[in-house]
């Protein structure tokens, strides 16, 4: 026997053409509960396939060998040691040996057959979505990036030609500066999504105050939640919040969740973020009472590339996803939650924090109060 052979993932028997065995390999012996080689070598066939099988066998499966000397995926029912059936699909091959003819079956049983199927199937589905998702980026990718890139283009046309007049200065070279800000913001997120993918995301940890970087975020987005009537809220507190991270990537996370639930949010809504120290753990919470998320979206809120149909236009699908890989990568963990479309959403962000939580002397006098 070819030591090969043993290690085959499919049995392999060598029937002589009078119908007995005559070699099986290791693999065999496994599917049929044949404790060694012995036996099965010898077995005439009839033994070890069931009634109709046999039928078949003899009728069917034997003349085509010997007119085609080959059979390809034929169903048969084996018979193992301990009479049980094994289902299987055979192919075999005639050949010459020496001064007699015999016959190659290699059996693979159809449990196996069937979840390899459906191996290649869902590797196939991956790689079809894949290259869907490509496609679909890439069409993503140009619209977005055409779409304020054409805005800052008419505007350049319309300066060119009547440039001269102070209003039209001043509104062509706003709408041409919150374009090329759009504009930068969209190949930032596509530059980040490679460095994640690519494992070259750099994080410059220090020891920071995460509610400065809070502060900052909120007075920042202060003239955007002005421009829609929301009211930004805050309960932030005034001592230091210490965590180790990188201080942009942190402000980019605040940032991306802050100006997300401005985005769902309808003119006169509210947003209101808070921040505190519970178990020694930094949380950032960030709750609006805007569009809400569907439960069947909640799941993929932080995949690559979804955004919910029906949503605000605009991005690449890309935001939440970069926000989640930041914070994992700073140790923590970020979820979402929503009661449903029209019920607002909540973001909430976890971080270690760098100093041990400040008790209230209430709950200090609590935990030391006998049982």
């Amino acid at each position: 026997m070819d030591p090969l052979l043993d290690l085959a993932p499919c049995g392999f028997l060598v029937v002589a053409d009078d119908g007995h065995v005559v070699l099986a390999n290791r693999t065999a012996l496994e599917m049929l509960g044949a404790a060694s080689a012995e036996q099965l070598v010898g077995r005439h066939v009839d033994a070890l396939l069931s009634t109709a099988s046999r039928i078949f066998y003899q009728t069917h499966i034997f003349p085509t060998l010997k007119l085609q000397g080959q059979a390809h995926e034929i169903y048969v029912s084996m018979l193992r040691m301990d009479r049980g059936e094994l289902p299987v699909l055979l192919n075999a091959r005639r050949r010459n040996e020496g001064d007699r003819t015999v016959n190659d079956w290699a059996i693979v049983p159809m449990r196996q057959r069937n979840e390899l199927e459906n191996e290649i199937l869902k590797a196939r589905k991956i790689a079809e979505d894949s290259a869907r998702a490509k496609e679909q980026f890439l069409g993503l990718v140009t619209h977005e990036l055409r779409s304020p890139l054409g805005a800052i283009r008419n505007w350049a046309a319309i300066l060119a030609q009547k440039g001269g007049d102070p209003a039209i200065l001043q509104r062509g070279t706003e709408a041409i500066e919150r374009n090329a800000q759009m504009q930068a913001a969209l190949i930032e997120d596509i530059l980040d999504e490679v460095r994640v993918a690519t494992g070259k995301l750099h994080l410059d940890m220090d020891e920071i105050d995460a509610r400065s970087i809070m502060e900052a975020v909120l007075e920042g987005a202060a003239s955007t939640a002005a421009a829609k009537s929301i009211t930004l809220e805050r309960d932030i507190g005034h001592d230091p919040l210490r965590v180790r991270a990188d201080r942009t990537r942190l402000q980019q996370v605040f940032w991306n969740i802050v100006t997300n639930a401005l985005k769902f949010t309808p003119n006169g809504g509210r947003v209101r973020a808070e921040l505190r120290c519970v178990d020694d753990w930094i949380e950032a919470v960030i709750t609006d009472n805007g569009r809400g998320i569907s439960p069947e979206f909640l799941p993929h809120v932080f995949e690559h590339f979804r955004q919910e149909e029906g949503g605000a236009a605009g991005g690449l699908g890309l935001g939440m996803a970069i926000t989640r890989k930041l914070v994992e990568l700073h140790g923590g963990s970020i979820a979402a939650s929503s009661e449903g479309i029209g019920k607002g959403a909540t973001f909430t962000v976890r971080l270690p924090s760098a100093t041990p939580c400040m008790r209230s002397a209430g709950a200090l006098e609590a935990s030391r109060a006998p049982n």
